[in-house]
């Protein structure tokens, strides 16, 4: 996300800690997986804010 964006990586990550992206959720005993944003809600959730 940071190479399209231009944000940084802490960024992002302080943005999934906040909820302020949507995330799918980890596999149950795999904590180390890496987080996946759920690019279809925030995609409806942009549509939403659209006028």
């Amino acid at each position: 996300m940071t190479r399209f964006t231009g944000i940084a990586i802490g960024q992002v990550n302080k943005m999934l800690h906040d909820g302020k992206l949507p995330q799918r959720r980890k596999t149950p005993g795999k904590p180390k997986e890496k987080p996946l944003i759920n690019m279809i809600a925030l995609m409806k959730e942009a549509d939403s804010l659209a006028f």
